[in-house]
C-alpha cells in the first residue's frame, strides 16, 4: 500500500471512530441532564422546604 493510501485510511479510520465516540459522548451527556433533572424534581431542596 503506498503511503497517499495509508495515509486516506488511517484518516477515514479515524474519522468512523471519533464519530462513533462523538454519539457515545453526546448520549452519555444526555442521560446525566435527564438524570440530574429527575433527582432535582423528586426531592424538594432545603431552600423551597424551609420557605
Amino acid at each position: 500500500m503506498d503511503p497517499v493510501s495509508a495515509l486516506a485510511l488511517t484518516v477515514v479510520l479515524s474519522g468512523a471512530a471519533l464519530y462513533a465516540l462523538y454519539w457515545v459522548v453526546r448520549r452519555a451527556v444526555a442521560d446525566g441532564i435527564r438524570d440530574a433533572r429527575g433527582a432535582s424534581t423528586d426531592e424538594p431542596s432545603a431552600d423551597t422546604a424551609q420557605r
